[in-house]
């Protein structure tokens, strides 16, 4: 009889690997201070599409001496640039001017 152990060569061994998650984290890239009568823009650099940001709900936060205030927490938003302007027309002419962003095709 033959010993079938003997034709399995070593390179025909078979290895098991796991799969680990991918682990997504937040990183801070910067803060901005609102500016007052601003509005705070986004563009999703994908659809070339600029529209005004959302926020999440406001958490109103204790502060010093009976003093309550308010945190605003941005709706973050990957592929997207956040930019503080006065009206849609001045954040078009940020995105062009700080980003080098061709603004001829935003919506």
């Amino acid at each position: 009889m033959k010993d079938f152990n003997t034709s399995i060569k070593e390179t025909d061994k078979i290895e098991v690997v796991s799969q680990s998650a991918v682990k997504k984290e937040v990183k801070l890239i910067g803060q901005q201070l609102k500016k007052p009568g601003h509005t705070l823009f986004e563009y999703d650099k994908v659809t070339d599409v600029i529209k005004i940001a959302t926020f999440k709900k406001q958490d109103l936060v204790l502060g010093s001496i009976n003093s309550l205030t308010i945190s605003h927490k941005l709706d973050f938003k990957e592929n997207c640039i956040y930019v503080q302007a006065l009206n849609k027309k001045n954040a078009i002419k940020r995105l062009g001017r700080d980003f080098g962003i061709d603004t001829r095709f935003i919506i």
